[in-house]
This record gives C-alpha cells, structure tokens and sequence, in this order.
C-alpha cells in the first residue's frame, strides 16, 4: 500500500494546506 502515500497528495486533508513532496518524506 506504499502507492498510495504517493496519492496522499490527493486525499482532502492534505488538500486544505499546501504541502511540498519534501514534507511527504518525513511521512
């Protein structure tokens, strides 16, 4: 399911701020 914290960048919540792909690392 590692994919998906790829797509992560699409669900709602993460929507609502904008969050750089450097902040998904930290993930």
């Amino acid at each position: 399911e590692k994919d998906e914290d790829k797509t992560t960048t699409t669900d709602p919540s993460f929507d609502m701020k904008p969050v750089k792909p450097k902040d998904f690392q930290i993930f």
